[in-house]
């Protein structure tokens, strides 16, 4: 597993261009996250994640819909030639016409996979007045919040889906049973590493009578399976200690914990000149 820090504001201040350059180019993140498993044995799944937000425009604005197609064309295009990695760009936020959406794509073997399309909006993405897009514009894409891959099941959401219980509400509805295997959550903002990430009490979807504090019980990673999390978020807090603790984490669920309370935290390496974080391989959890 390998996750780019990214930092809203800090991080996009460019063109969409020059950002999939980094990524895809020779020896960018994607080259580096893949040598950074290259020792690994046959049996792994490598996977890349970086934050909400890093497909978009220049501090965070909306791309159009020829951008957003361009940029999964240049993803999926180097997927197909690393067919053994997962590719969690991510999240892109974009418009078209009608409606303005922030997803999060899901490549491997060269294929999209999955596109998940976030159900709630920040503040700054509903100024558009544009409709919010809920349904990702190709409608042969699986636009739910679980996918599967290599009889691993995944479940995906961003940001304040996570806050309002999303993954959560929506697994038990359509399909039952103990959990997911791995849950993948980029944000901007939103640490459930932290002991003040709340629920909404406003009477929406996903709201609670009283606020109380979230941590990991939004989680829907069954026993023993794994909660990955990357953040763009910024803070006075000293860079390393951020990036580990709080933006760019993994944590896997105890196999005796009942209410999702009981997560240990997997140690990642911060990599020498770069904002990469890499964590050591660990067992693949199985499904049923």
């Amino acid at each position: 597993m390998t996750m780019l820090s990214f930092d809203r504001g800090y991080d996009d201040g460019g063109p969409l261009k020059d950002r999939l350059d980094k990524l895809l180019g020779e020896d960018g993140y994607l080259d580096r996250a893949g040598a950074l498993g290259a020792e690994d044995d046959a049996g792994t799944l490598p996977i890349f994640m970086t934050a909400e937000g890093f497909l978009s425009g220049p501090d965070g604005v909306a791309i159009s819909d020829e951008e957003r197609e361009m940029a999964f064309a240049r993803i999926a295009a180097y997927s197909e030639e690393h067919p053994e990695m997962v590719i969690i760009p991510g999240s892109c936020c974009f418009e078209t016409a009608t409606h303005a959406f922030n997803v999060v794509p899901v490549f491997h073997g060269g294929e999209l996979q999955c596109v998940y399309c976030k159900r709630w909006p920040g503040s700054t993405e509903s100024g558009s007045g544009k409709l919010w897009g809920l349904k990702y514009p190709d409608a042969s894409k699986d636009t739910r919040a679980l996918f599967r891959l290599r009889d691993l099941v995944f479940a995906v959401e961003v940001c304040n889906d996570y806050r309002r219980n999303h993954v959560l509400r929506f697994f038990e509805k359509e399909v039952g049973g103990d959990g997911v295997d791995i849950h993948l959550l980029p944000s901007l903002g939103v640490l459930p590493e932290t002991d003040i990430l709340g629920t909404y009490t406003d009477g929406r979807e996903g709201a609670t009578p009283v606020k109380h504090y979230i941590g990991f019980t939004h989680s829907r990673a069954r026993k023993n399976g794994y909660f990955l999390h990357c953040d763009a978020g910024t803070s006075e807090m000293e860079k390393e200690k951020l990036t580990k603790d709080f933006k760019c984490t993994i944590h896997q669920r105890d196999g005796e914990d009942e209410d999702h309370t009981r997560y240990k935290k997997v140690d990642g390496h911060i990599q020498d000149g770069s904002k990469l974080v890499a964590f050591d391989p660990r067992p693949l959890p199985r499904s049923d």
